[in-house]
């Protein structure tokens, strides 16, 4: 009879034990959510500026000029769509595609923080020198995923776009890996030929018959340019 009773207690022992080391770790774990979600300081605000890389235009137009060629030959190809109606899109997409060009350049730094820590011409970026921590810089980037989609594509067009979504997270790796790294920046970059007329017509269908050669000419002058 002494043995249950023995067992009794060493069990009642050890999950009392185990909730003492629980109320010891809930602190912790509390002050590390309030620090992963507390106001951004002035230093980890100029540190998200600088992972979108905002303070150069790098990548804008590239992103941008695609989705203008296809709301152009949407516009000439259906009669019922007014210059208006397009011209608020490309103004719209404009600053879609800024965005984009902030996520992509954002999980960039992210995942080559550790390369761009002993790299001379990358160490002194935002991560590598310590201006964000690399959870909040996750947080960050979600935050971008978060609002672009809030803010941007729906319908057909945002199912496009999804295509090559996992490029996204997929091309920074490249570098590492393989000597063509400009191939699946092109296939993202170049996207928006598709979705500026999935976003405007009228019908419900995408030309890709006209479409596609333009989407391989543009992939092949982003290799060639990069």
């Amino acid at each position: 009879m002494s043995s249950p009773v023995a067992s009794y207690f060493a069990l009642s022992a050890q999950a009392l034990a185990g909730l003492k080391s629980l109320r010891r770790s809930v602190p912790s774990k509390v002050s590390g959510l309030q620090s992963l979600f507390a106001v951004p300081t002035a230093t980890e605000l100029q540190a998200c500026w600088e992972l979108c890389r905002l303070q150069n235009g790098m990548g804008c137009a590239t992103v941008f000029i695609p989705v203008a060629w296809s709301i152009a030959m949407v516009y000439h190809a259906q009669a019922n769509l007014t210059g208006l109606e397009a011209l608020i899109r490309a103004f719209v997409y404009f600053f879609l595609c800024i965005g984009i060009k902030c996520l992509i350049m954002t999980i960039d730094d992210i995942l080559d923080y550790d390369i761009d820590a002993n790299v001379e011409r990358t160490k002194k970026r935002a991560l590598p020198r310590g201006a964000i921590s690399i959870e909040r810089a996750w947080l960050f980037f979600a935050m971008q995923v978060v609002l672009g989609i809030a803010l941007g594509e729906q319908g057909l067009d945002l199912a496009i776009s999804m295509t090559v979504w996992p490029l996204y997270v997929l091309y920074p790796t490249c570098k590492r890996w393989m000597s063509f790294a400009p191939v699946p920046l092109g296939l993202m970059f170049n996207i928006g030929i598709f979705m500026g007329w999935a976003d405007l017509t009228k019908d419900g269908r995408v030309a890709f018959d006209a479409l596609m050669p333009i989407y391989i000419g543009a992939l092949l002058w982003t290799i060639t340019t990069s």
